[in-house]
């Protein structure tokens, strides 16, 4: 069932990663996701790994800066549909970067995640975060002007219940921001399909789909979600990922794909923001009154 729309009609991407995620497209909304094929146990290690990896990518200072300006954009969309914002709770802070930002633009900011690395390394900056399972008893219902998840959502196989759990400590009216990777983005249509028809013999999908993203909403599907937990999406926008988290990425890779991709990517970007395309969805929705 798709965790977007829940309409039961699937048929396969033609993509597996890890040897046991298969990629699933729904058909209605056409949002892809991966389902765990397998019957191992999670692979704590990997996890592990990829923790480390996030919390060293996000105290980079150049990747701080470049998540600041979209902060700032999408945080004034926001306040055009809202007025005035004076609190915001962020789910899936990591270490605190939106939390800080917004505290020196003059909100009330309170975090929560699942990572105690994460939590204390915020908490060590003189930030409010909570573990995600003591949000209920340090948060009240009703209490925040805006709710955001900046590349959070995409990380969870039933984002239906995160939002029904977190919903509540948004003030009705309040607003949604989303940062998430755009499953309708049209290299990934080229990159499934060249992977698909060569067989995996041209398999270039790696940059686009990762085991740790588990659903990959389309617009249609973003809006179908927040329908069904009782809110209403009132402005789309599609960007390209920040470019010093990418540069940072992909200076990391040493194979020949790596390195070709660490060249052309400043011109792809600039090809895509020409043409109005983004491997990102940047929104803004509206809690129902």
């Amino acid at each position: 069932m798709c965790p977007a729309c829940g309409d039961p009609r699937t048929r396969t991407a033609g993509l597996k990663t890890e040897d046991r995620y298969q990629l699933l497209r729904c058909i209605r909304c056409r949002s892809q996701f991966f389902v765990d094929c397998s019957k191992q146990a999670s692979d704590s290690q990997s996890h592990y790994k990829w923790e480390s990896y996030k919390l060293a990518v996000y105290k980079d200072e150049a990747v701080r800066e470049g998540f600041a300006s979209r902060y700032a954009g999408l945080l004034s969309h926001a306040r055009s549909e809202q007025g005035g914002l004076s609190s915001v709770l962020d789910i899936g802070c990591g270490i605190g970067n939106f939390l800080d930002f917004a505290e020196h633009h003059g909100l009330r900011a309170v975090g929560s995640d699942v990572s105690p690395r994460a939590v204390a390394e915020a908490r060590a900056r003189g930030l409010e975060a909570y573990l995600a399972d003591e949000l209920d008893t340090a948060v009240a219902d009703n209490s925040f002007d805006a709710l955001t998840l900046w590349d959070v959502i995409e990380h969870v196989e039933a984002p239906e219940a995160l939002l029904l759990a977190v919903m509540p400590k948004l003030r009705r009216g309040g607003v949604l921001l989303f940062e998430t990777p755009d499953g309708g983005f049209p290299v990934r249509t080229l990159l499934l399909a060249l992977h698909k028809y060569s067989r995996g013999r041209f398999n270039l999908t790696q940059p686009m789909y990762y085991w740790e993203h588990k659903v990959y909403l389309t617009e249609k599907g973003m809006q179908e979600l927040l329908d069904r937990v009782g809110a209403d999406v009132v402005y789309v926008e599609r960007a390209t990922s920040v470019r010093a988290k990418m540069q940072r990425e992909f200076a990391v890779r040493t194979s020949k794909k790596g390195k070709l991709l660490r060249i052309t990517w400043p011109v792809l970007e600039y090809v895509f923001r020409k043409a109005g395309w983004g491997n990102k969805l940047l929104v803004v929705a509206r809690r129902r009154t």
